[in-house]
């Protein structure tokens, strides 16, 4: 007896196994063969069945028009369109067509776990494919490589769903037709998840697996909320191929709004020509990577999103890498309010996938509000490129650091690709940092207008090259001014090179607070720095980090009547303003409450002067070389007495001298004594030198009768230094890096000449 029960449960067991595969030999609504009737009697089959389908060859044949909804799935299901021995429609997988005959019909309704439907063109219902909107769903399959649907021309979504778990969505047409090329759109959503997807693959690592995602009306993927959701390699708002716009009438994609969601990954996607923008993000510890925002496939066409943004960001601790955002019709990259600790590096903002070309954003490449975020990064692979935009940089976050980028440059660091406007915009952002504390910071160039403006807030900008390239090479033709600081901005602008500029190398305008030194400000085609308006509390310089002034096309320095309390002692000027009888400080009658320099009277090697009281008195020598009077180098440092006397040895031979006073009560400085001139020129002791070549690369051949040199990097420090035993010797610069050095003869700056080193 025990024997025959084991038997029979045998049969029964093939029987079962052999009846869960139902085949759809009819086209027709209902009755024997039909699919209506293969999932009614999956439903009632116990485990996981599935559905094939033999019908004709024609597209007639495989077209299955429905006037009455399908049966609710509620047991696990496989259908599979597939496996009808036809060859798919179009460029897609699909080989069966299940279309709504009647209007707003649901289509695939799957309330059951782990179903997978695979290879059927579902079109023109009310939701393609629907998930239970009451319970949890776990585990559906929608499409596969080579076995992916077409869902589309539905009056909702392609896909919707309310809660689900390790949803696999894969290699699927959705809101195009099956030629993959031509819109038919669906009027809700691609994909529509309304609470949340969690563990969730939409697209996939191998090319086969992602989503043609296009021509939806209200957007492509929404996902209200979830973790650990994966979008990658999809193209959304583009064709299959890549390379034509079909683009969502909203937001591409819009992910991560509701409850508290982190863990998401979008990847290498293409997310171009929606209309209302490419991402918006709100998920903690995330990633977005090497997707393609606003262009074709390539990375070279410009197929922006329209009238939004390429990618908006609302969560804290994301990575933003690697990206193209280029294009856009908004800003290219923001950072909203509430984001925190955001770091954006390596990506191209404003240019094509080489770096090379312009694909500007219509408005900001990024607009960092958030706080507490870095752009750019210490490593070269952390740079950005952000270039051709309306403004590089908008700041007003707090504890944000901008570092290594090129801003108005290409990739090669020397392409002049500018943003219209401003390379960086600050306004109401605190404790900011731009630039690096050690080593060169970003390279701020050939923008539009000015390259840093500052209009309010408190931070640091810090080792920047601005104006030239990369390399330090000037430009023919370049941005407005290097720096601007307005009434509400103060801070510390300390070690950068400003060069080249079409007006003023840094401008302040009212500003209060301000720390401007050791700087290298050269070149500029009117002041090295102009004060203006009330600035109140400036620093200019100071002994250990002098400003190194030089070879502007007007004033060194030039200050209005208003400005008070502006100390400008220790800097180094050189053949500012090429005009007899100009000074390298100027300023209009009453600036700093009126202070003077005091008169000094030279005789017999021993200078004596006359100035305020307990006054600081700079002591410099001057060039016969530049018609300006200007302190070239720094001989030495007096203080007043009671009376405001005070007196100098003169040791070296010098052809020029001159001297500022510095009330140290005010911290405020005068302008620069008459010229004195010396009996002894220094050219009779240490003629010009020559040499060549120049850029130079293993070392130049220096020809002086100066008897020591030293080469000083743009922030001050000697980088190599040596006896002259030759009147031609060669210099040997194999061991120092690319970049913009002075030469330095005798320890004399009058001396000073600029070389640039290259690999």
């Amino acid at each position: 007896m025990k024997s025959f029960l084991i038997s029979s449960l045998c049969v029964l067991s093939s029987i079962a196994l052999k009846a869960s595969t139902f085949v759809v030999t009819s086209t027709a609504n209902g009755g024997a063969g039909s699919l209506r009737t293969a999932i009614n009697n999956a439903n009632n089959a116990v485990g996981r069945d599935t559905i094939v389908f033999n019908l004709g060859n024609s597209v007639a044949a495989r077209t299955i028009s429905l006037t009455t909804a399908l049966p609710v799935i509620n047991d696990t299901l496989v259908i599979d369109g597939t496996s009808q021995p036809s060859n798919p429609f179009g460029n897609s997988d699909a080989k069966v067509i299940v279309r709504a005959a009647v209007a707003n019909l649901l289509g695939v309704r799957l309330y059951a776990d782990n179903c997978e439907v695979y290879g059927l063109y579902i079109k023109g219902f009310g939701i393609s494919i629907l998930f239970n909107v009451s319970e949890l769903n776990t585990g559906t399959r929608i499409g596969a490589p080579e076995k992916g649907n077409v869902l589309s021309g539905g009056s909702g979504a392609g896909i919707s769903g309310f809660d689900l778990i390790g949803t696999v969505i894969q290699s699927n047409f959705i809101g195009i037709d099956t030629t993959g090329l031509q819109p038919e759109s669906n009027q809700g959503f691609g994909i529509s998840v309304g609470s949340f997807l969690i563990n969730g693959v939409i697209g996939g690592n191998n090319p086969l697996e992602g989503n043609t995602i296009c021509g939806n009306a209200l957007g492509g993927i929404y996902v209200a909320g979830g973790d650990s959701l994966q979008l990658i390699g999809n193209k959304i708002g583009v064709t299959y191929l890549g390379n034509s716009i079909s683009g969502n009438g909203g937001i591409g994609v819009s992910i991560g709004f509701v409850g508290e969601n982190e863990g998401y990954l979008v990847e290498n996607n293409v997310i171009s020509g929606n209309g209302e923008g490419g991402i918006r993000i709100s998920s903690d510890n995330s990633i977005v990577r090497n997707n393609l925002i606003g262009t074709d496939i390539s990375g070279t066409q410009n197929f922006g999103n329209e009238s939004g943004y390429g990618l908006m960001i609302d969560g804290k601790f994301l990575e933003i890498k690697n990206n193209v955002v280029s294009g856009n019709l908004g800003h290219g990259i923001t950072v909203n309010q509430f984001a925190r600790q955001i770091s954006i590096v390596g990506n191209k903002i404003g240019c094509d996938i080489s770096g090379l070309n312009e694909i500007g954003n219509a408005e900001y490449g990024i607009e960092m509000i958030g706080d507490s975020s870095t752009i750019g990064g210490i490593n070269e692979a952390d740079r950005n490129i952000i270039t051709g935009n309306s403004r590089g940089i908008a700041l007003s976050g707090d504890h944000v650091k901008i570092l290594n980028n090129y801003i108005g440059l290409g990739s090669d660091g020397s392409s002049p690709l500018g943003n219209i406007e401003f390379g960086i915009y600050i306004a109401n952002a605190d404790n900011f940092e731009i630039g690096f504390t050690s080593g060169n910071g970003n390279v701020i160039s050939r923008n539009g207008q000015t390259g840093i403006q500052f209009q309010s807030g408190n931070g640091i900008i810090f080792r920047n090259i601005i104006g030239v390239s990369a390399d330090s090479i000037p430009f023919a033709v370049t941005q407005n001014r290097g720096i601007e600081l307005w009434n509400g901005a103060s801070g510390k602008i300390e070690n950068n090179l400003v060069e080249g500029h079409t007006a003023d190398g840094i401008f302040v305008q009212s500003a209060s607070d301000v720390e401007i030194i050791g700087n290298t400000i050269q070149g500029n085609i009117e002041q090295g720095i102009e004060l203006t308006g009330s600035c109140q509390n400036i620093t200019i310089g100071f002994d250990s980090l002098p400003n190194f002034i030089q070879s502007n096309g007007l004033e060194g320095i030039r200050l209005s009547a208003n400005c008070n309390e502006v100390s400008m002692f220790a800097n180094r000027f050189f053949c500012n303003s090429q005009s007899a009888g100009t000074e390298g400080i100027v300023g209009d009658v009453g600036f700093n409450n009126g202070i003077l320099p005091g008169l000094g009277i030279l005789s017999n090697g021993i200078l004596t002067g006359t100035a305020i009281p307990g006054a600081r008195i700079d002591l410099f020598s001057g060039t016969e070389n530049c018609p300006a009077c200007e302190g070239t180098n720094l001989l030495q440092t007096i203080f007043t007495d009671d009376l405001g006397n005070w007196q100098a040895t003169i040791s070296a031979p010098t052809p020029r001298l001159m001297f500022l006073a510095t009330e140290i009560s005010s911290n405020s400085s005068s302008a620069f004594s008459t010229c004195i001139e010396n009996t002894v020129s220094l050219k009779q002791i240490n003629s010009s030198p020559e040499l060549f070549p120049n850029p130079f690369n293993e070392g130049f051949m220096l020809n002086s009768q100066a008897k020591n040199y030293r080469l000083i990097d743009m922030h001050g420090r000697v980088i190599l230094q040596g006896e002259i035993i030759s009147p031609s010797q060669w210099i040997n610069t194999e061991l120092i890096s690319s970049g913009i050095y002075f030469l330095e003869l005798d320890q004399q700056e009058i001396q000073r000449k600029r070389l640039v080193k290259i690999n």
